[in-house]
């Protein structure tokens, strides 16, 4: 009986956890193109942000709501999408966010009394409060979250244009990212 409230506190703390997610989704929002991590010719990143578009001798990017205009002559190389680390902290978050919800809603404690000849009764207790589920579920959580996003990083493709400030580099690289 109590495994099946266990199971049914489970089921409703994900059912709430799915519908909840499905009316964040609901939002319209803004067609952000491709992401760009730009580097200056020393291989620093100097920025990165969504591509908006190419000129004679610029490159736009919006980052945080705002139009970034790039010099070509600033610009080494610029790699497509984001880094590896992104997926696994993403994957990480997620993953322990979700499984500390899970844990906390189905751990359960009880106490229980034994009786002991010559010594009376003893009482003790078994099973995890909520707070020390929810901290074993974001542990684990954590742990396969980031597992996941390390994963899923090596499905990425990337890729990285050389620039080296020449404008040509920068058409054709124009070029194949609107192909």
């Amino acid at each position: 009986m109590k495994t099946i409230k266990k199971q049914l506190k489970a089921m409703v703390v994900l059912f709430i956890l799915a519908i909840s997610l499905n009316m964040a989704a609901q939002k319209e929002t803004e067609n952000m193109g491709l992401f760009l991590r730009i580097y200056n010719m020393e291989g620093k990143k100097i920025n990165k942000g969504h591509f908006r578009f190419i000129n004679d001798s610029i490159l736009g990017i919006r980052r945080y709501k705002k139009l970034v205009q790039v010099h070509v002559r600033d610009i080494g190389k610029i790699k497509t999408k984001r880094s590896a680390g992104n997926n696994v902290l993403v994957g990480s978050l997620v993953g322990g966010a979700t499984l500390s919800i899970v844990g906390a809603a189905t751990s359960e404690q009880k106490t229980e009394t034994r009786y002991f000849p010559y010594l009376g009764p003893y009482e003790y207790t078994t099973g995890n409060t909520p707070g020390e589920g929810a901290a074993e579920g974001a542990f684990a959580g954590i742990l396969g979250g980031a597992l996941v996003g390390l994963g899923t990083s090596m499905f990425k493709n990337s890729k990285s244009y050389q620039i080296a400030g020449d404008i040509n580099n920068l058409k054709s690289f124009g070029k194949a990212i609107s192909e």
